[in-house]
């Protein structure tokens, strides 16, 4: 099963995307992608990404089954928020 989460982006996507995939890298995570759209995973954890506008949406396809969505989505929220 996945699940679409949709988040407001703190910054310019420019600027997010530089600083996820500088933390995607520091975690263990693979994070490629544009400006637009691109893809993720570690950890068992996959998924993709698109960028509208100033909103991020985020596909999760696959998790570990022992992962709670509620933790997948606060993890989320949390690196959205956080920002350089």
């Amino acid at each position: 099963m996945s699940r679409t989460f949709t988040l407001e982006l703190p910054m310019s996507a420019n600027d997010f995307l530089a600083y996820a995939r500088e933390k995607a890298s520091q975690k263990g995570f693979r994070f490629n992608g544009e400006s637009d759209r691109g893809h993720f995973d570690g950890f068992g954890v996959t998924g993709r990404y698109q960028i509208e506008g100033n909103m991020l949406v985020m596909f999760i396809d696959s998790k570990p089954p022992f992962i709670p969505w509620s933790a997948i989505e606060k993890k989320l929220k949390d690196f959205a928020r956080s920002g350089p």
